[in-house]
C-alpha cells in the first residue's frame, strides 16, 4: 500500500507525526468474539508502512484467550500479555507504563470499558493520546450494568472515541459525550476470507451428520441474553411444524448454554438442533448455512451479520442497533421484530419456499458488503483518525523521549 497520508489535506502537516505511528491496542478479553475480530482485522489491513501495531492483553489467568493471541500475532501484531484478573490492578497499570516508555509507543487505542479505564489512566500519567472504539452497551445483568455506567462517566474524558454506528454515537450522546470527539468509523471485514466454499461446506455436513436434502438455518454468536438465541429456538420449533427437513446449527458459547439447551429438549426438537460450541474458524459454518438469523436484542454493527452477508448467505436480523442501517429490507437481507419468535418463522419458511428471493439477496448481500464493510476502508479510516489526533494533541506530535522523561 501507498502512505494516503502524504496525498491527504494535512500533508503540509506531516511534520508533525512520525513516519512509523506505534499503536498500543490495550484489551481485556477472553476470546475472539466480534469486537475482537473487528480488532483482528484492523491489524491484519493496516498500511505496514504508516503503523506498526502492539496488542497488549489485560489476561485473567483463568481464562486465556489463546485464540485472539495468536490470531493477533499471524496478522503482524506484536503481543504482550500482562496478568490482570482484578477491575484495577497497580501492578498491570505500572506495567502498561513501562511498556509505552520502552517501546516508544504514539497512541493508546482502547477496545472495551476495563482497557479504557486503564488506557485514560495511563494517557494522564504520560501524556500521551488515546482513543478508543465503542462497540455498545449490553447491560445484560447487574455487575456488567455498574461497570458500564461507570464507563458512561469516564469515556467522555478520551481524546477521540469511535462509534460503530449513528446508534451507537447516539448512545454516547445521551451521556453528554461531546460530539466534537466522536467519529463514526463502521466494523470492517476481511472480504476475500468470507467468501462460499461448496467444499468446506461438503465436508462439515458429513461431519454433523447432516442430509444432502436437509437445509441448514444457523445462527452465529455469544450465547448471552442480549443476542436473543432464545427467539430462534422458539421460531425453529414453529418451522419445523410446517417443513421437517431443516437443521438449525448455533455456533457460539457463552453463559446460556444450559439454560439453551434445557429449552431444546423442553420443545422436543433435539433432532433438529446442533450445538456446534465455540468456534475459532467460522468461515465453514457460513458456507454451510441457506440462512443464517441474528435474533439480537441489542447490537452495534455485528460483525456475524457482515459476515454472513459477505458468504452470499441470506440473513434474518431484528432490525436493532445498527443492523437497518446496513440491510435494506428483502433486498439485501430480512428484517424482523426483535423478540418475535412468529416473524422470524415466517421469514425463515418465506426464503426456503422462494429460491429466487434467496439468490437475489444472496447476491446483493456480497455487494453491499464489498461496497461499504471492507476492513481495508475501516483501516484507512483508523489512520486518518490517528495522524488528526497526533496533530491536534498540543499541535505536535509527542515523541517517545517525553514520555521518558515524564513531559
Amino acid at each position: 500500500m501507498t502512505n494516503q497520508f502524504h496525498n491527504s489535506k494535512y500533508a503540509n502537516q506531516f511534520e508533525t507525526v512520525p513516519q512509523k505511528i506505534k499503536i498500543l491496542h490495550l484489551l481485556s478479553s477472553r476470546g475472539l468474539y466480534g469486537a475482537e475480530r473487528v480488532l483482528v482485522n484492523l491489524i491484519e489491513h493496516y498500511d505496514t508502512q504508516i503503523i506498526t501495531p502492539y496488542m497488549v492483553l489485560l489476561q485473567d489467568s483463568k481464562a486465556p484467550a489463546d485464540d485472539l493471541i495468536e490470531a493477533a500475532a499471524k496478522r503482524g501484531a506484536r503481543n504482550i500479555i500482562i496478568n490482570c484478573g482484578k477491575w484495577v490492578d497497580i501492578k498491570a497499570l505500572k506495567r502498561v507504563c513501562a511498556i509505552i516508555k520502552n517501546e516508544g509507543i504514539h497512541i493508546i487505542h482502547c477496545n472495551e470499558m476495563k482497557s479504557r479505564l486503564y488506557g485514560l489512566i495511563v494517557s494522564k500519567m504520560l501524556h500521551i493520546p488515546v482513543i478508543t472504539t465503542h462497540h455498545n452497551w449490553i447491560r445484560n445483568k447487574l455487575s456488567t450494568t455498574i461497570f458500564e455506567y461507570l464507563d458512561a462517566v469516564y469515556i467522555r474524558f478520551i481524546d477521540r472515541i469511535i462509534p460503530v454506528s449513528a446508534g451507537v454515537k447516539k448512545a454516547l450522546r445521551e451521556v453528554a459525550v461531546p460530539e466534537k470527539r466522536m467519529s463514526i468509523i463502521l466494523n470492517g471485514i476481511n472480504v476475500r476470507e468470507f467468501v462460499k466454499d461448496k467444499q468446506r461446506a461438503a465436508i462439515l455436513r458429513k461431519e454433523l451428520n447432516i442430509g444432502k436434502s436437509e437445509y441448514v438455518v444457523g445462527s452465529v454468536g455469544r450465547l448471552s441474553v442480549e443476542k436473543g438465541h432464545r427467539y430462534f429456538l422458539e421460531a425453529a420449533h414453529k418451522v419445523l411444524t410446517k417443513i421437517q427437513n431443516v437443521r438449525f446449527v448455533i455456533v457460539g458459547d457463552g453463559e446460556l448454554t444450559d439454560e439453551l439447551r434445557e429449552l431444546v429438549q423442553k420443545l422436543e426438537i433435539e433432532q433438529n438442533i446442533i450445538f456446534a460450541g465455540y468456534q475459532t474458524d467460522v468461515t465453514q459454518f457460513y458456507s454451510l448455512m441457506d440462512i443464517c438469523v441474528m435474533p439480537s436484542l441489542i447490537e452495534g454493527t455485528p460483525m456475524a451479520l457482515m459476515e454472513a452477508m459477505s458468504t452470499g448467505v441470506p440473513v434474518i436480523a431484528s432490525a436493532v442497533g445498527g443492523i437497518p442501517t446496513i440491510i435494506d429490507n428483502r433486498k439485501n437481507g430480512v428484517l424482523v421484530e426483535p423478540q418475535n419468535p412468529d416473524a422470524i418463522t415466517n421469514a425463515i419458511l418465506a426464503l426456503l419456499q422462494d429460491r429466487v428471493a434467496c439468490d437475489k439477496i444472496s447476491k446483493n448481500a456480497r455487494k453491499t458488503i464489498l461496497k461499504r464493510y471492507s476492513a481495508d476502508r475501516m483501516a484507512r479510516q483508523y489512520e486518518n483518525e490517528y495522524r488528526r489526533l497526533l496533530i491536534r494533541k498540543n499541535g505536535r506530535c509527542v515523541e517517545p523521549n517525553h514520555f521518558m522523561n515524564g513531559e
